[in-house]
């Protein structure tokens, strides 16, 4: 799945808005099947996936590459 993909299923199942630092980043692909369905479990998994910054600002999620 492309991480564009998974900013789209961020958005609609948590209400947070999904920024790239690097657009880039949105057409990677993710392969996972993550046994607990909470936001925090998916950005750690995706921090450690693809060495990323996440960071939270209100309702605002930016991955950047570490």
């Amino acid at each position: 799945t492309p991480l564009s993909e998974v900013a789209t299923t961020i958005e609609n199942n948590y209400g947070y808005r999904v920024e790239f630092a690097d657009p880039g980043l949105a057409s990677q692909r993710l392969t996972a099947t993550l046994p607990d369905p909470s936001l925090e479990v998916l950005l750690k998994a995706l921090e450690k996936a693809f060495d990323l910054t996440i960071t939270t600002q209100r309702k605002t999620i930016r991955l950047a590459k570490a």
